[in-house]
């Protein structure tokens, strides 16, 4: 997939964002403790959000936030969903 956005455009030329490229192509590797796992999804979403923060316009980034907050909620939302009906399922 190949998705193109505009990206930060200042009035400053100094402060003008670079063309900005992120590729999703590595393998999650296996891991030997939560702990490194934990540390290895940190350190790759704070790759990304160092490079969208800076690459795109703020009204941009802040949208993307929020629709990020929604899918988030969607997902937690149904898997309370088929928690409660698996727990009526149990109590016929």
């Amino acid at each position: 997939m190949r998705v193109r956005v505009a990206k930060y455009d200042s009035l400053r030329e100094d402060l003008e964002a670079d063309h900005t490229v992120i590729e999703i192509i590595e393998r999650i590797p296996e891991f030997t403790s939560m702990l490194e796992a934990s540390r290895w999804y940190d350190e790759q979403a704070m790759k990304i959000a160092d490079a969208l923060q800076y690459a795109l316009p703020q009204g941009t980034f802040e949208r993307l936030i929020a629709e990020l907050f929604r899918r988030a909620a969607s997902l937690y939302k149904g898997q309370c969903l088929q928690g409660d009906a698996a727990g009526e399922r149990m109590a016929s």
